[in-house]
């Protein structure tokens, strides 16, 4: 016989808060760029990330970000910050007129997987709020009877005297510090010529000053707007001259809005409304053909622009003396949604959208990821893309798949390769290929030799040697003009094709011509 129902809940162990804690996030780089995207949330300007004692035994190592952000009341940490998942992604901040860069509340783990223990100092009006909390207290529990919320944690009001006095800054009218200590991460090693010697971890340094300078994509967000800055202050490099050979002091925003060079690129937007593609693709300073089409395989995007750029050895060179790193070095086609970017997408030796993989597949007929730079970029108001809970990538979702592998009009056999960024990237390939012919240069002209001549002074770009002259580029575009746009008739708005190219097309057709009446 059936009893009657009865409601059971589910139950949260104190062990959830590893699983949504240090161990989803598994990236240093990624924890810290989390903590530096809610101080935006917050309304900050200006946020410094901030090492302290890392070599001092006798001294707590700390970690602090400290931010002018609009801060939190008692109310905002009880029933915000301290709850599992609260996230106010959907919801822009029409004071500071920005969307929310954060998602589904992981961002204040990253604490956890960065220090066992944590000080949040707080101030949102008059009243200043301590936070205190040591994630060893919800670890090593075997007691599946505990639950996270059995475990006690600390808030009291505070002082901006006791604020200075525990991190060393003011508060001032409003904002947070976060201070975490006993920091689990290695940012120290030992000195290979002393095994009792610690010396700072170096590169980890340089590889968080490169994801903070890739954090915002200027072109969406008004970087001039929010500023960031490394301090360690270990770290002496008060006279070092050159920016790149330095750690502290502002981060410069590294991700290019515009080369200060001429090369082959090519842009393709999907309108706001998702109703029109706008393709134009440029050779230097020339543009070769701009169209606009229907959206019709592409439904499920709008508000996303895809920018591509290929480097042939001469850009390779420009692109080294412009950005202080090569190309090869900076990586490939980033990812941004509303500004910022989304690892791991286009960091060095990643393939997620597979361009090496395909590239090995045709080597002399695809561009490969050492060919190309750019990026992506998509203004999400209603969270159709997924970010990944770990912080690493997009869920393919159907908007996901759109983007990169198919279209409408795929078959069920070809679900690879046909999304709108690979439709973008056909074309922009298929110019240089069978345009240009790979722009080659002759041989002997190494991409070495090429970027010690552009590195001297009194080098132009009029001296660039080519394969082939500008007369057989233009007679190879002409011929190959319509390919390389990849337009359907039937949803074509409208074409503009490059003056030149077009009057190789006309002589072409004359010649065709009196062919035929010959």
């Amino acid at each position: 016989m059936s009893t009657n129902w009865e409601d059971v809940y589910f139950l949260s162990h104190v062990n959830i808060k590893n699983i949504i804690g240090k161990e989803l996030i598994n990236d240093d780089n990624v924890a810290v760029m989390e903590l530096v995207k809610n101080s935006y949330d917050a309304g900050a300007k200006n946020v410094t990330v901030e090492f302290r004692n890392l070599k001092k035994e006798q001294k707590v190592h700390e970690l602090l970000i400290v931010d002018d952000g609009n801060g939190m009341s008692e109310e905002d940490i009880l029933h915000k910050w301290l709850n599992l998942a609260y996230s106010i992604k959907r919801v822009q901040n029409a004071q500071n007129n920005r969307l929310q860069a954060g998602n589904k509340g992981i961002g204040r783990f990253s604490c956890d997987r960065l220090g066992k223990k944590l000080d949040i100092y707080t101030k949102k009006d008059s009243e200043i709020y301590q936070l205190q909390i040591n994630w060893e207290d919800f670890e090593n529990i075997t007691d599946y009877n505990v639950q996270i919320n059995q475990i006690p944690m600390k808030l009291r009001k505070t002082t901006a005297d006791e604020v200075k006095k525990e991190t060393g800054y003011e508060i001032g009218d409003k904002g947070t510090i976060v201070k975490i200590s006993d920091l689990r991460v290695q940012w120290v090693q030992l000195d290979g010529n002393s095994l009792f010697n610690e010396i700072l971890n170096y590169q980890k340094f340089v590889s968080l000053k490169s994801t903070l300078e890739k954090l915002i994509n200027k072109s969406q967000v008004e970087s001039d707007d929010f500023k960031i800055f490394l301090k360690v202050d270990e770290i002496d490099d008060e006279n070092e001259t050159s920016y790149n050979k330095q750690i502290n002091g502002e981060i410069k925003n590294k991700f290019f809005e515009k080369l200060d060079f001429n090369t082959t690129y090519i842009q393709s937007a999907i309108s706001d409304d998702g109703q029109y593609i706008i393709t134009k693709l440029k050779d230097k300073d020339k543009v070769i053909f701009k169209t606009i089409e229907r959206n019709i395989e592409f439904p499920e995007l709008k508000n996303v622009k895809i920018i591509l750029m290929h480097l042939n050895p001469y850009g390779k060179a420009y692109f080294k003396k412009q950005m202080g790193v090569r190309s090869v070095d900076f990586g490939s086609v980033y990812l941004f949604i509303n500004g910022f970017r989304i690892p791991p997408y286009g960091e060095i030796d990643n393939d997620s959208f597979g361009i090496e993989m395909r590239k090995g597949q045709g080597q002399r007929r695809y561009l490969g990821g050492r060919d190309i730079i750019g990026r992506i970029e998509i203004e999400d108001r209603e969270n159709q893309f997924k970010i990944i809970s770990s912080r690493e990538g997009i869920e393919e979702n159907e908007s996901f798949k759109q983007l990169v592998h198919k279209s409408t009009k795929s078959s069920v056999r070809q679900t690879k390769n046909n999304g709108f960024f690979y439709k973008t990237l056909k074309k922009l390939e298929k110019y240089v290929v069978e345009g240009l012919k790979w722009d080659s240069v002759p041989k002997g002209h190494s991409e070495t030799l090429i970027d010690f001549f552009i590195n001297q002074n009194d080098w132009n770009e009029n001296q660039e040697k080519y394969v082939l002259d500008r007369e057989k580029k233009l007679n190879n575009v002409s011929k190959n003009i319509f390919p390389f746009m990849g337009l359907d008739s039937k949803n074509i708005m409208d074409l503009d094709i490059n003056k030149e190219v077009l009057s190789y097309l006309i002589e072409d057709d004359k010649l065709y011509q009196t062919q035929l009446t010959i």
